[in-house]
């Protein structure tokens, strides 16, 4: 009976495992994102709809790093899907110096936010390639706050089955 079982739940767990890949295409993928600022991404699927992704940029003087929680659909076909997600960002960043009166001073800051994220991405079939083209609103809460809407990017990601 135990060794039943034992099948039973081995069987059970290899085929879990083959639906779970063919519906995420990757477990990790790990690329660059193209906008404004280039930014290094890191997506990790954390169920077969759930996955997390990080980003950080680097521009000027600064370094920002954004964490994501993202919800994918299939759109059609296995291979293509679209995601939504929310998430947050805490970057630094320093201007350099300039004189007040007999002194130096470095001018800079830190920044927190809120971000948005949806996008649509492809993984190709044949290679361990992944694709996706999204759009990432900010609110920005603490240094220089308001509203980004501008924020679009293409990522390419090497993706690990």
């Amino acid at each position: 009976m135990y060794k039943k079982v034992k099948r039973f739940s081995l069987l059970a767990a290899v085929f879990g495992f083959i639906s779970f890949s063919s519906f995420c295409q990757y477990t990790t993928a790990v690329g660059v994102r193209f906008n404004s600022a280039p930014a290094l991404t890191i997506k990790h699927a954390l169920s077969k709809k759930n996955a997390i992704e990080g980003l950080l940029f680097g521009y000027g003087n600064g370094l920002t790093g954004t964490l994501l929680y993202e919800v994918h659909q299939n759109l059609g076909e296995k291979i293509l899907r679209w995601y939504y997600g929310a998430g947050g960002h805490v970057g630094v960043w320093r201007e350099g110096r300039r004189r007040y009166g007999p002194y130096y001073i470095e001018d800079g800051g830190f920044h927190l936010g809120a971000d948005g994220i949806l996008g649509i991405e492809y993984t190709f079939s044949g290679a361990p390639l992944n694709l996706s083209l999204d759009w990432k609103p900010a609110f920005q809460i603490i240094g220089n706050p308001g509203l980004y809407l501008g924020d679009v990017g293409l990522s390419l990601r090497f993706a690990v089955r």
